[in-house]
């Protein structure tokens, strides 16, 4: 966010609303001078619960969503908000790996 006014207004907006997050991930792999590399990104969809306006305050009082893309993080506090997670598609990024090596 650009600054309170902006961290916010994103997260009222988000309140009781569904909207999608973007992962990407690029692997490489080397071996020797042999070199492989894989990219992919996986969206989810996140839902928010209802927010208050005094739980938004109370939020940017700690000072955690202003370094944040949509001004929360699911690994904090933030994470209070959201119905779900969302995180590093580990599956996915195990099966690029392996047929990357194989």
């Amino acid at each position: 966010p650009y600054d309170y006014d902006d961290a916010y207004n994103t997260l009222n907006s988000l309140s009781d609303q569904t909207h999608q997050v973007y992962t990407g991930v690029c692997l490489i792999y080397v071996n020797g001078r042999a070199k492989s590399s894989s990219s992919f990104y996986e969206k989810t969809d996140v839902t928010f619960y209802p927010v208050s306006h005094d739980e938004i305050i109370q939020y940017l009082a700690t000072n955690e969503p202003f370094d944040k893309a949509g001004s929360y993080g699911i690994q904090g506090k933030g994470g209070l908000f959201v119905k779900g997670i969302v995180g590093l598609p580990l599956a996915r990024v195990y099966h690029e790996l392996d047929d990357l090596i194989s």
